[in-house]
């Protein structure tokens, strides 16, 4: 139920001790759903257990509504054991750059 996005930003943090990242992370449908031209950028934070994304929507006038995939992650077990991905620094603006309200919520996976 998305209205009148322009871009997202966030960081999605894993337990290392359970999945590890496998790269690349990859650009969902979602931003450029209407033929609009799109900047996807995203990448490991060197050091900690946390990938950065930001998408956004190049020189578009208007945003994208609607719901679709954003981003797609690809990680490969450790070991066994319970794993929580959170955001950190996640933000909806539209195309002037303003915030627009939104939720990101946790998620948790079980490896067995």
């Amino acid at each position: 139920n998305a209205a009148n996005v322009g871009a997202v930003v966030f960081r999605l943090r894993y337990d290392p001790q359970v999945l590890a990242f496998v790269p690349p992370v990859i650009e969902g449908p979602f931003m450029g759903s209407d033929g609009a031209v799109t900047v996807f950028l995203a990448g490991e934070v060197p050091g900690a257990p946390e990938i950065t994304v930001a998408s956004s929507r190049a020189g578009a006038t208007a945003g994208i509504g609607g719901s679709g995939t954003l981003a797609v992650f690809e990680f490969a077990t450790v070991a066994t054991g319970t794993c929580g991905f959170a955001f950190s620094s996640a933000a909806v603006k539209d195309p002037q750059a303003r915030y627009l309200p939104a939720v990101f919520h946790t998620y948790s996976v079980r490896v067995e």
